[in-house]
């Protein structure tokens, strides 16, 4: 358990997290999102899930409950009602994923006062619903270089991430530019787990750094026109800014919003206006030093979490400060009770959850929460196992194929 000294204003923010993946030291956002708060002075308390029941009376109407990419969360969605419900603080929900997560992010929605989302078709949508939603790019810790460990200084390109069956366009373009630029440094190619440290040097020290945004998992209920076209935020450019290092990026809407005009990273469409683009670069050196010097910039004053001017922590700030001078908006939950997500079990949901436990490895969790929904509805359970079953198989044919 976290806990800082309260402000003069008595601030106090819960994070709800799921207690494996915020004990993950891959997952280094977590303890950037604390830092965000506790830099400008907001009492933080973080609280794993199975605990919030417990913690529902220490929770005061000035209080906010912070729920954290709330599909990872075991809650189920029956219970999730149940709980969401008797908080008596302001409850926030912040979505890392919203872009591919649709009935999940709406089903925890309904129950909140504000959402902090990366996507800007969740935003429009909770918009239109007349939730109080803002876009707002996530923190990161300031990045520590060791460089008695850095990685060649002398690559050309690289490029740090996940490389699946289930990506096929994100492997045809990194093959094309292993092809063109030998000189590499693309280590999920090869089955290659790097660690944070070299991940870093990697950034500061390759001449350009590849940002790839491709959706890879899509709404089960109702998918969007052109889903497999969209590309969604991801953070690894501010990463790559903090390290100093040049960020090459697949076209993101969500990213170009994100820097608010400011001209730090470039943008390619396909895999040639790739190739041209790292060829422009590598030649034109002070253009290439210029952007990466704006990124640093960028990065420096308005992501990382120690610093005051962070866009996160300032968000939730004002919009505490907010609701305490006009008070806290209804939920949709409250403004709409006959419109609610039914209080039973969601297979799209339920299925979601269930692969995130066997992605995650918690496959004592995973047959515990499958017992359960057999338990609670076992024709729903049978759908899902069937539809379990099937994106596993699915998974393997592609693997295969690669």
């Amino acid at each position: 358990m976290i806990n800082s000294k309260r402000s003069y204003e008595q601030l106090k923010c819960f994070f709800v997290f799921n207690k494996k993946v915020f004990m993950d030291p891959r997952y280094i956002i977590y303890p950037s999102l604390i830092e965000a708060l506790t830099t400008l002075n907001i009492a933080c308390e973080v609280v794993f899930e199975e605990q919030l029941e417990g913690k529902l009376d220490e929770i005061g109407k000035k209080d906010t409950v912070i729920f954290v990419n709330s599909y990872l969360l075991d809650i189920t969605s029956i219970k999730a009602h149940d709980i969401l419900a008797k908080i008596k603080g302001v409850k926030l929900s912040i979505g890392f994923d919203d872009e591919y997560r649709y009935r999940w992010t709406f089903n925890f929605a309904q129950h909140m006062h504000k959402i902090l989302t990366f996507d800007p078709v969740t935003l429009e949508y909770l918009s239109q619903l007349g939730v109080d939603c803002s876009f707002c790019p996530h923190p990161l810790k300031e990045v520590q270089i060791n460089h008695a460990k850095k990685v060649n200084d002398n690559y050309d390109v690289s490029f740090i991430g996940r490389v699946s069956p289930d990506k096929p366009m994100r492997y045809k373009l990194l093959k094309a530019v292993e092809n063109e630029f030998p000189n590499s440094f693309i280590p999920g190619m090869h089955g290659q787990y790097v660690n944070l440290e070299i991940m870093h040097s990697a950034f500061q020290a390759s001449k350009v750094n590849l940002n790839l945004t491709g959706i890879s998992d899509f709404n089960f209920d109702h998918p969007l026109p052109f889903q497999q076209l969209r590309r969604g935020f991801k953070g690894r450019p501010f990463e790559i800014g903090a390290c100093g290092g040049f960020c090459l990026s697949e076209l993101s809407p969500s990213i170009q919003r994100a820097l608010a005009g400011t001209n730090a990273i470039d943008f390619f469409e396909d895999i040639d206006e790739c190739l041209e683009k790292i060829e422009y670069y590598l030649k034109h050196v002070d253009v290439r030093i210029a952007k990466a010097r704006q990124l640093n910039i960028f990065t420096q004053s308005n992501i990382l979490s120690n610093q005051s001017s962070n866009l996160f922590g300032n968000e939730v700030l004002n919009t505490i400060r907010s609701y305490n001078k006009l008070g806290v908006p209804k939920t949709l939950y409250e403004r709409y009770p006959d419109y609610k997500i039914d209080n039973n079990v969601q297979p799209s949901m339920e299925l979601e959850r269930l692969k995130c436990l066997m992605k995650n490895h918690e496959f004592f969790n995973f047959i515990k929460q499958t017992l359960y929904l057999y338990r609670q509805n076992f024709l729903c359970a049978f759908m899902i196992s069937g539809q379990l079953v099937g994106s596993m198989f699915r998974f393997l044919v592609r693997k295969k194929k690669l």
